[in-house]
């Protein structure tokens, strides 16, 4: 991946903390992306319930704790738990679940923007991009915040969102003609400063974009004094600190997580170190809220797709010319 490939509950350090009288707080960002509507156990995963009992038990995770659970969106299109329902069952698993900040992935398009507007109203959290305009025209769209500020117990982040400038040909392109996607670049030097003008005491960036996409990015990035970058899209493993820029992607299908802790001096307000790393979901024990709403939703989809609609008389092989 031209990345270090890091497994482990933490990787990588730059910067430490002083003393017992030390002003400086760890914040840790809890972050997935690509989940693609894995919100149940399959082959690959232990879904979305063991994930937060694992972020409970391994990362003392707690709702008022300091932390952030920020995902880089492509949140649905999969599984029929979560395409059938449009992605309606997927942002209600990570409601539960507690996300801060989702960024606007292509599959966010995959239902037309109507649908997308119907999951930014049900969610407990806002979908991020700064790159997209009304097209002809400098305008954000409605469906679009470029960034958001997140208070955690006092410290108050800035989250900028990028959005793959690939969305015109990796969703249905009719769904976004009426929309450009402009340059990462372009967009972080307008939106970081105005992040940091809205009294952000840091700034980080959730974009929906390949590893190789991120390294072009870090000199602006350390202009403009950004401590986290985080990316999807191409469903990578990556957790680093380059360029004094913490670096994660966390897999897919809710198969990993990053884990990106951050130090942070409240009265200076520097950031004196950064952490990053992935881990792999397995082994958690099933939140029980969560666990629950994942069910109501098996449910609903059994129901929904008990129906026989038709039959074939031999079997047709996955992956073949005949299906």
């Amino acid at each position: 991946l031209g990345a270090a490939l890091l497994l482990g509950p933490l990787a990588c350090d730059s910067g430490s903390s002083s003393g017992p009288e030390s002003t400086v707080r760890t914040l840790t960002v809890l972050y997935t992306n690509d989940e693609h509507g894995w919100i149940e156990e399959g082959p690959e995963t232990d879904g979305a319930a063991k994930l937060v009992g694992l972020w409970r038990s391994a990362e003392g995770y707690t709702e008022t704790g300091d932390f952030l659970i920020l995902s880089g969106g492509d949140n649905w299109t999969g599984p029929a738990i979560s395409t059938w329902f449009q992605g309606e069952s997927t942002v209600d698993v990570m409601n539960a679940m507690g996300y801060d900040a989702s960024t606007l992935g292509n599959h966010e398009f995959d239902f037309t923007v109507d649908g997308l507007r119907a999951r930014i109203t049900q969610a407990d959290f806002p979908f991020l991009a700064a790159n997209i305009h009304t097209k002809g025209t400098s305008a954000t769209p409605d469906f679009a915040t470029p960034f958001t500020i997140e208070n955690v117990n006092g410290i108050r982040v800035g989250l900028v969102g990028l959005a793959s400038t690939t969305t015109p040909w990796t969703t249905f392109p009719a769904y976004v003609e009426d929309y450009e996607f402009i340059g990462y670049q372009e967009a972080l030097q307008e939106w970081v400063p105005k992040a940091w003008s809205a009294g952000a005491d840091l700034v980080m960036v959730m974009a929906h974009i390949c590893h190789q996409e991120m390294i072009p990015l870090l000199p602006t990035l350390r202009d403009l004094e950004v401590s986290v970058l985080t990316g999807g899209h191409c469903n990578e493993v990556v957790g680093e600190v380059r360029d004094g820029v913490a670096l994660v992607i966390g897999g897919w299908q809710f198969d990993r997580y990053g884990r990106v802790v951050v130090s942070f001096d409240e009265e200076t307000g520097e950031v004196t170190g950064l952490q990053s790393g992935v881990a792999q979901n397995s082994g958690g024990s099933p939140d029980p809220v969560v666990q629950a709403l994942v069910e109501t939703w098996q449910e609903a989809a059994a129901t929904e797709l008990s129906d026989v609609i038709g039959f074939a008389e031999g079997p047709v092989s996955n992956g073949s010319s005949a299906l």
